[in-house]
């Protein structure tokens, strides 16, 4: 059982009618405050505008119907999931309506009827009408598609064809209060009043004499319901509830005391696993039918934490923090006994050959008769263990010692101690003859070898790194349980086993030689049959003892859990068949981020989820409606995680700070192999989304061109300065060449200036030797003419003498040398000329002479004339000239 106190549901005590939803499986309770709804995991509360107390809740298709004083409507989730209310109160035009309360609500086909305690409205095609009753209508039930009525001192009448129908002999309930009608065969009703069962055959009614009528007769009935066909279930005002079978026999009974949080039941509702909501005059309780496991929760604090149990003699034994109790059952209802004798803490419980051994606080004790007897006062009986090869030996852990006990006259009796440390010895586990694997609490695992007489220890061996291992012998092999991974044990190796994976397991306990439940690290349980895969099982609210956690084989087909809080009862057939029925998906029910919280309602599109990218951390909220499961989930992030993931025990999801883009939250749970998903998409910011990337693509495009086109340009620029630069080394190397070249220009010149000089000189040398040879033959022609006499060869003389003048006035050697000259001296005669054209050829003559630094002697022999002659040329040369006197006329022509 499932209880939900008024701080669970934040709303007021009493809670008046309960429904179930078909489409969401959602639980909604019409409650003194307004309505609730409970996905698994949350209530909520939604409140009527003029805030009624809802009498009356019922559901139909994605309506839940709700009814109060002077209102009735319906409520219906909008496009945020949330569900806002819609009142009908303006189509019922019956003015008697102001006064009535709605406190009952049937949906029967496509109509819904509100019945108060006067009238019946239906609700059909969006009009109300008020059906024509045959009086006040005290109440109006449904079963399968029939409605039937009370009315006040008539009896039950029928709604047939439009008409209602009287039920033949119900004349004897006119003035009863009929508290339920439902069907309780093919073709038979059970009607019950404040204080009677009914049933109706078609023809008449027949009062029941059955337990629970009795049971009903004395507490007074308020509600009732069919779970199944074999399931019924009453609530009293005065003593709870009762669970019956068919035939009316008590299966359970809950009130206060066993676990209820009332007596008083105001309201009953089976879901669709047939778990029972009961809505009490203070709180909300879920009778979980539908599960096999039994709980027994010790509300009042008798029975405390239990540690051990076990069946001895066919009752019940229970081992707890208080105490070893008797656990009997009678009518429904659990009693416990405690055994005289055993009061304080209790660690474990051993039915060993016939006797039942209890490890105490205060020692060893064995219970003879109705109470304990003491054997031995030896602290804390840890664990007690029969030796295989050693039947008449036990061999014990206590708090400080290893103690060993034998059978002395048919009656068990402490022998020995061992020598050595071993206390805190929890359990212990035979590997082969003599030796033993013990594991001492905080300590972790040791393997001992006892001599043959078992009084001594030969030899003692530490398995290392094995603290808060456990021990189990399983498939006579020892094997231990880490927190990282499961383990045979062969000899002092470990060997792991590949059908429990890479999964911690705080231990495993043997149902029988092939079936074992496994306790996992995050506290659920789970199946496993030899080398298969293990199976979770959905077995909820078990409350461990922490560190002492513990399951119990009480005979081949039950298993009991110890607990906190108290005990389960397993049925090992639950645990090897599991369940066959559909099993209800996860849900996921909100998402939030910042300045962002939406609410998702099962059955409506899911919405297009966008969020800005500094919405990136989302929390998203999820449930399951398998109300009697312990449910845990997997999940997977698509587009951030590679796989599955498990969460521990939370139905909550942070995702984390994502990056923009789309992702889908995968989602599943330990009862459902369906997968719910939610996908949305994280939006980049401004200067990231598609147009700016686009954006940012052109300006890379264009950055891209406009640095090929800087590179190229650079690439010119640099060929353009190497084309420079190797343009002024060309033409460096012109220069210098050209440089060289003009040298070797000018050096040739100056040496063919040097040898034309030369020549001109020799020229001129040649020529003033010639006139000085030729003056000489005239002289000398001269002397022979004087000595021969004038008369003698006057004609060959002239003659001679014509030769010798033509010849010292040679115009053509004057040629050759005014040529030469030039050469020697760049055209003097044309710049002279050109600078004083008034000079005549003698003038010229006579300057080249002078530039030639002739003497006035050489050039009298060259012009063939005298010095005083030249002389006087020499004047008048100076001043055509036009030369001052200080100035030497030479120097002038050679300046020039």
């Amino acid at each position: 059982m499932r209880s939900f106190t008024i701080q669970d549901y934040q709303a007021q005590r009493q809670n008046w009618s309960i429904s179930q939803s078909k489409n969401t499986r959602f639980i909604y309770v019409g409650n003194s405050k307004g309505l609730l709804e409970y996905d698994g995991q949350t209530w909520k509360n939604f409140i009527l505008p003029h805030r009624q107390i809802i009498r009356s809740v019922a559901t139909a298709g994605d309506r839940i119907y709700t009814g109060a004083l002077q209102e009735f409507g319906y409520w219906q989730a909008n496009s945020k999931g949330v569900l806002t209310y819609h009142s009908l109160n303006s189509r019922n035009k019956d003015p008697r309506f102001k006064q009535e309360e709605i406190w009952n609500i049937i949906t029967l086909g496509d109509a819904v009827y509100f019945h108060s305690f006067a009238y019946l409205f239906r609700y059909q095609h969006n009009q109300i009408t008020t059906l024509p009753t045959p009086g006040n209508v005290f109440f109006a039930y449904q079963v399968d598609n029939r409605l039937f009525v009370q009315i006040m001192d008539k009896g039950i009448y029928e709604w047939v064809d439009e008409q209602f129908v009287y039920l033949p002999g119900s004349d004897r309930l006119a003035h009863e209060r009929v508290r339920c009608v439902f069907r309780s065969g093919p073709s038979q009703l059970q009607i019950g009043t404040d204080r009677m069962l009914f049933t109706f055959d078609g023809k008449g009614f027949t009062m029941l004499n059955t337990p629970a009528s009795r049971f009903l007769a004395d507490n007074q009935l308020n509600k009732a319901i069919r779970v199944d066909e074999r399931t019924y279930a009453y609530g009293s005002v005065q003593n709870g509830m009762i669970i019956t079978d068919e035939w009316g026999r008590i299966r359970y009974h809950l009130n206060q005391k066993s676990g209820l949080q009332n007596n008083t039941v105001l309201a009953l509702h089976a879901d669709a696993d047939k778990n029972v909501w009961v809505g009490t005059d203070n709180g909300i309780d879920a009778v979980l039918l539908s599960s096999p496991v039994r709980h027994f929760r010790d509300k009042d604090g008798v029975l405390g934490s239990v540690y051990d149990a076990t069946l001895y003699q066919g009752k019940l034994y229970v081992g707890t923090n208080h105490g070893v109790f008797q656990v009997n059952e009678t009518d429904g209802k659990t009693s416990l006994q405690i055994v005289p004798g055993s009061q304080g803490q209790v660690w474990d419980l051993e039915v060993i050959d016939g006797t039942l051994f209890c490890g105490h606080n205060e020692g060893t004790f064995v219970l003879e008769g109705s109470g304990f007897r003491q054997i031995s006062k030896l602290t804390g009986g840890l664990v007690l263990h029969q030796l295989q090869k050693h039947p008449d030996i036990l061999i014990q852990g206590t708090y400080t010692d290893l103690a060993l006990y034998k059978q002395v006259n048919g009656r068990w009796q402490l022998s020995h101690s061992l020598a050595g440390d071993f206390s805190l010895t929890d359990q212990i586990i035979e590997q082969d003859a003599n030796t033993l694997l013990l594991r001492r609490k905080y300590r972790g695992i040791t393997q001992i070898r006892l001599a043959d007489d078992l009084r001594t220890i030969q030899h003692t061996t530490p398995l290392n790194g094995l603290q808060g291992a456990n021990l189990i012998r399983i498939q006579e092999k020892p094997l231990v349980c880490t927190d990282q991974q499961s383990y045979f044990l062969e000899g002092t190796t470990l060997k792991a086993i590949p059908a429990l994976g890479k999964q911690g397991v705080r231990n495993i306990f043997p149902i029988n030689s092939q079936d074992y439940l496994v306790l996992r690290i995050n506290g659920t349980l789970a199946y496993w049959r030899g080398n298969q895969s293990i199976r979770p099982l959905n077995i909820k609210h078990v409350q461990w003892v922490e560190g002492y956690e513990n399951v119990v084989r009480l005979d081949e087909q039950t298993l009991l859990v110890c607990g906190d809080d108290g005990f389960s009862v397993v049925p090992v057939s639950y645990l090897r068949q599991g369940t066959t029925e559909t099993q209800a998906h996860p849900l996921i029910r909100q998402i939030s981020t910042e300045n962002f919280d939406q609410t998702l309602y099962p059955g409506q599109p899911q919405p297009e989820l966008q969020f800005r990218y500094w919405q990136n951390n989302l929390t998203i909220d999820f449930t399951s409606t398998q109300y009697e499961a312990d449910v845990t989930y997997d999940y997977w992030l698509e587009g951030k995680m590679p796989g599955w993931t498990t969460l521990s025990k939370t139905h909550t999801l942070t995702t984390g700070p994502l990056d923009p883009g789309t992702y889908v939250v995968h989602l599943r749970s330990s009862v459902s192999s369906e997968e719910t998903t939610l996908s949305f998409e994280i939006r980049p910011p401004w200067y990231w989304n598609r147009w700016s990337q686009f954006l940012y693509l052109v300006l890379l495009v264009v950055g891209f061109w406009l640095a090929y086109q800087f590179y190229r340009r650079r690439i010119r620029m640099h060929q353009s300065r190497i084309q420079r630069k190797m343009q002024l080394q060309l033409e460096e190397e012109q220069l210098r060449n050209a440089q060289v070249l003009a040298e070797l220009r000018n050096e040739q010149l100056r040496k063919d200036v040097e040898r034309k000089s030369e020549e001109l000189a020799n020229s001129a040398m040649n020529l003033l030797q010639k006139n000085e040879l030729l003056e000489t033959i005239k002289g000398e022609l001269e002397k022979l003419r004087k000595e021969i006499g004038p008369e003698t060869a006057a004609t060959q003389y002239r003659s001679l003498v014509q030769l010798i003048n033509r010849n010292l006035a040679d115009e053509h050697s004057w040629d050759i040398f005014e040529s030469n000259f030039n050469d020697v001296h760049d055209y003097f005669f044309k710049k002279l000329l050109e600078s004083f054209p008034n000079l005549t050829p003698g003038d010229l003559k006579l300057a080249a002479y002078l530039r030639m630094n002739l003497s006035s002697k050489e050039i009298a022999q060259l012009l063939n004339i005298t010095v005083r002659s030249v002389e006087l040329k020499r004047y008048r040369l100076r001043t055509k000239l036009n030369l001052q006197t200080e100035q030497n006329l030479n120097e002038f022509l050679i300046k020039l």
